[in-house]
């Protein structure tokens, strides 16, 4: 089982790769703004540079390239080129039921036992 930060920077990597650019680009992190979202891409300004292209005109096809990404409630751009990832609710809840369904991680049924 991967964590989310995984998942979605193997997803945004993969954009970049489809937009001709190096999938390294695609490094998600936690969000420097958790009021502006979860998680966050600053590949587009790193990209710039080597494709001689806009940031902001990068991050707009990556944008648009995650689109319809079930994970994703929301992609939203911001700046020169920042690429911000809030995770959907209905994500955070399967992440949340494997998880609790994974005996290693502790959150396995309690047993009369166990009080």
């Amino acid at each position: 089982m991967n964590d989310l930060r995984t998942g979605l920077g193997e997803a945004v990597g993969a954009a970049f790769a489809e937009a001709g650019l190096a999938a390294s680009f695609g490094r998600v992190t936690p969000s420097d703004r958790p009021d502006l979202a979860d998680f966050q891409c600053n590949g587009a300004l790193a990209a710039a540079k080597s494709a001689g292209r806009k940031p902001r005109d990068i991050a707009e096809d990556i944008a648009a390239r995650l689109e319809g990404d079930p994970r994703l409630k929301a992609i939203a751009l911001a700046g020169p080129g920042f690429i911000n990832l809030t995770v959907s609710d209905t994500s955070l809840a399967a992440r949340a039921a494997r998880i609790a369904g994974d005996p290693r991680a502790g959150g396995g049924p309690r047993s009369s036992g166990n009080r």
